[in-house]
């Protein structure tokens, strides 16, 4: 069971002074405030009509609101003032050579990382008077990204088993031990929390149907919705939320190294090109990543960093959406280590976090310094200083991955893949040929399919030993072609849901494809 990680005292920001110490940025943030899941309809229909609110002022399922799009305003109007104003680090308009902006594969983190591009950059000339549209990029096809979101995609599988092991353990104790909250959020629900089960949507246990309703709880106080709950229900049912959610995402060493996936490498790699004096032009200043709570929650338990937000449903650990983890690499010279209160002159590393507040929604209000105070956050490895000298920065991340191995070893990823033996006999070949051909009997009728596969290669009487392990699995009738194409065009079209392209029938034949990480990679 997870111990939580040291407390790591939050103080408030001295100004950066000078561009001349800052020499690199690299930055994660979680999406600004959504509309919750459909799902959550399906799993608390008492709360339907407050679903139905998030519809009434045209926001989509899982959108980001007016509210959580002012949250990114607001996070870009402080990384203008902090990294553009104030050190003269980046140039005033935007500059692609200077600062690139990643995505996880999804519409909420593109539109915020967009969102945030303009609060940082105004337009050029001729469009002074709105924003320049930053382009975000998509780091990898959604279930493929394994900088930000192993847990949909080279993890998935190990996740799935570790949450199991959590759910039957600390898990079961835990819904026991809240079984009052469990049972009030049951009856605001309509329904038994504890038979939310089996979802269609992979839904399966009482913790994520939790997540679900408290996130819908989260979402609505947000916009400022009148609520059929009252508040300490909702803190009640946030904090066993987060317990759980640190438990069974991050509850053993092993996970705290596979749940950040790529993300600690590529932030050392772009700190080393950036004070790299061969690189071949000056190198990225800024480099970040729009993705979901689950990577800054991850980052905070792999860097031992214990978030603090003084409001209502966060606790201790809880972050809001729109926050946003600044990375900075420092080079601190003589003169300044007194006034930093650091050991030496060099390279440092420091963390500023900054999370929109409610007063980013007042629309009265000025610029991003004045609404919500950043914070710089020390890691709990080094609790005597937000300054880290980067050798132990790089030291803390080399030991944890040493200690338990690489989150691809963790994750058997890639998986292997058995090598198929070419075909023996003519049978084989028609046998694997038989799924493609399936394909073109929906296509072009009957007829000229089963005329396809008898050209191809006329079947011998003798049933191959591989085929009839096929029969067993799908009703296989070697001796009437019609057959054969009819009954593999059903079983194909349940094959394909989770196959990739119908360009790899093969690979549902012989069970060489992983039907969860396709599946996941389908899932809208």
């Amino acid at each position: 069971e997870m111990t939580p990680p040291l407390l790591a005292l939050a103080l408030a920001l001295t100004p950066l002074r000078a561009s001349a110490d800052l020499k690199s940025v690299w930055f994660v943030s979680r999406h600004g405030s959504r509309a919750p899941d459909p799902v959550v309809t399906m799993v608390c229909p008492g709360l339907t009509s407050v679903v139905k609110k998030f519809s009434s002022i045209g926001v989509s399922p899982s959108g980001v609101t007016g509210n959580g799009l002012r949250e990114m305003y607001s996070v870009g109007t402080f990384a203008r003032e902090r990294y553009i104003l104030e050190a003269g680090f980046l140039s005033e308009t935007w500059d692609p050579r200077e600062i690139y902006m990643d995505a996880a594969s999804e519409p909420r983190t593109i539109q915020s990382g967009s969102t945030m591009g303009q609060g940082m950059f105004a337009g050029p000339a001729h469009f002074e008077s709105y924003r320049e549209p930053v382009p975000i990029f998509v780091n990898a096809t959604y279930g493929m990204d394994n900088l930000g979101e192993t847990r949909k995609a080279g993890c998935a599988l190990r996740l799935a088993r570790d949450k199991q092991r959590w759910d039957e353990t600390h898990g079961a104790a835990l819904w026991k031990k809240k079984e009052a909250i469990v049972h009030s959020l049951s009856q605001l629900c309509k329904v038994d929390l504890r038979l939310a089960l089996d979802y269609s949507d992979g839904m399966d246990n009482l913790g994520d149907a939790i997540k679900d309703v408290t996130d819908l709880m989260m979402f609505a106080d947000r916009e400022g919705f009148a609520a059929p709950w009252n508040m300490t229900l909702y803190e009640d049912a946030r904090a066993i939320a987060l317990e759980q959610l640190y438990g069974r995402l991050f509850g053993t060493p092993q996970q705290r190294t596979y749940m950040v996936g790529m993300s600690p490498i590529a932030m050392l790699e772009h700190f080393n090109k950036s004070i790299n004096p061969d690189e071949p032009q000056p190198y990225l200043k800024m480099y970040g990543y729009h993705g979901h709570r689950e990577l800054l929650y991850a980052l905070a338990a792999f860097f031992k960093i214990t978030y603090h937000f003084d409001r209502p449903g966060f606790r201790k650990f809880g972050i809001p959406s729109g926050t946003t983890l600044f990375f900075e690499l420092h080079d601190i010279n003589q003169t300044d280590v007194k006034r930093l209160g650091v050991d030496k002159d060099g390279l440092h590393v420091r963390l500023v976090v900054y999370a929109p507040c409610k007063k980013a929604l007042d629309k009265a209000s000025g610029s991003a310094d004045v609404l919500c105070f950043a914070k710089a956050y020390r890691f709990g490895f080094y609790p005597s200083n937000d300054y880290v000298p980067y050798d132990l920065f790089r030291q803390h991340i080399e030991n944890q991955i040493q200690s338990t191995g690489t989150w691809k070893e963790l994750c058997d990823y890639p998986p292997v893949v058995r090598e198929k033996k070419p075909p023996q006999t003519c049978t084989d070949q028609d046998n694997n040929n038989t799924v493609f051909y399936a394909t073109l009997y929906v296509a072009i009728g009957a007829a000229v399919a089963a005329a396809s596969v008898s050209a191809l290669c006329p079947m011998d009487q003798s049933v191959p030993a591989n085929l009839e392990k096929e029969e067993d699995k799908y009703h296989h009738h070697h001796h009437h072609h019609h057959h054969v194409a009819s009954h593999h065009v059903a079983s194909h079209h349940k094959a394909h849901q989770y196959a990739p392209s119908s360009s790899e029938p093969t690979q549902i034949m012989d069970g060489t494809h992983d039907r969860t990480t396709a599946e996941q990679q389908h899932r809208p």
